[in-house]
């Protein structure tokens, strides 16, 4: 997925590099086009007024670019801030790590499933309800594995996890077995772990 996205981004970024390219490729030919055209003496101020434009063209290009990068950032943390939101299963896992008690039910569950799973037993026995809460608690954690692949790969910014979804990272946090379930290798959440000691300073 983080492969679509970079390649979705490599493509909008190239009108705008071709079309820096070309507008710098102009100037140099209008330029060395005027300057053949000019007695001697005027060659080294014709010389500096085009470096000097040059630099300003370059600028300009780059300032552009950096201005495209930033909205297609934009666009992207705001798709994936409404997918975290618009989804039940996300939003039902939300309410449940953020409002119950250790002892809820629910809590117990996920607990229950995680524990299992660190220590190898793959047929632990669940009502349908059960399996279906677990079931959402993976592609939970999974949300926030791609979140922390566009955050390493740079998509994301510091910023971005800030104001979007640490304060959801701080949640997983405050659960030790959350913790110790993503911190075994054999579950492939190591990344989300990296993520919540980077963002969450309450993380011991």
């Amino acid at each position: 997925m983080n492969k679509d996205l970079e390649k979705e981004s490599n493509e909008d970024d190239l009108p705008l590099i071709i079309g820096g390219i070309i507008v710098v490729s102009l100037f140099a030919y209008l330029f060395f086009d005027f300057q053949n055209r000019m007695p001697g003496n005027f060659h080294d101020w014709a010389e500096a007024m085009a470096a000097i434009a040059t630099i300003i063209a370059v600028a300009a290009v780059y300032q552009e670019y950096n201005k495209a990068n930033r909205q297609k950032r934009q666009e992207w943390v705001s798709k994936l801030h409404e997918r975290f939101y618009a989804n039940g299963s996300y939003s039902e896992v939300r309410k449940i790590l953020d409002w119950s008690f250790p002892e809820d039910k629910d809590i117990r569950t996920i607990k229950r499933s995680c524990e299992e799973e660190m220590k190898g037993i793959k047929n632990g026995i669940y009502t349908d309800a059960e399996m279906i809460l677990v079931e959402k608690f993976h592609d939970y954690l999974n949300f926030f594995l791609y979140i922390s692949v566009l955050w390493k790969d740079k998509f994301l910014s510091d910023e971005d996890i800030c104001q979007y979804f640490k304060y959801y990272l701080n949640i997983l946090s405050r659960y030790k077995f959350i913790i110790d379930y993503i911190s075994d290798e054999e579950q492939n959440f190591k990344p989300v772990e990296k993520l919540i000691t980077r963002f969450d300073k309450e993380h011991k």
